[in-house]
C-alpha cells in the first residue's frame, strides 16, 4: 500500500518532465488561434504518418477504390511536437 494522501483539491503540476511533459494539460479547448490550410476536396485530413494517422488515410483510399467519389481528401501534416493539435482550427 502507498503512503500517498489524496489532496482535497488536485492541482496539475507545472511540468511533468520529459520531452512531452509540457504539452499535455488537463484542459479542453483551443490554446491559441490558428488557421489551417484548406483544399478543394470534401475532406481535410490533418495527420501524421503514425499508426493511427495512417488508418484514416487507408479508410479514405479504400472508399475511393470502391468508387465513392465523395471520398476525396486533401492531406496535411501536423506537428504534434509543436502543439499544432491545440490550435483553434484543429480542436
Amino acid at each position: 500500500m502507498s503512503d500517498y494522501i489524496l489532496p482535497e483539491v488536485w492541482e496539475n503540476p507545472t511540468s511533468m518532465g520529459g520531452a512531452w511533459g509540457g504539452l499535455n494539460q488537463p484542459t479542453a479547448g483551443a490554446r491559441f488561434e490558428q488557421t489551417l490550410p484548406k483544399g478543394d476536396q470534401p475532406f481535410q485530413l490533418y495527420t501524421l504518418p503514425t499508426p493511427n494517422g495512417i488508418k484514416a488515410t487507408i479508410m479514405l483510399e479504400e472508399l475511393k477504390e470502391l468508387g465513392v467519389t465523395q471520398a476525396g481528401y486533401d492531406a496535411y501534416r501536423i506537428k504534434i511536437g509543436d502543439g499544432d493539435q491545440f490550435g483553434s482550427d484543429f480542436v
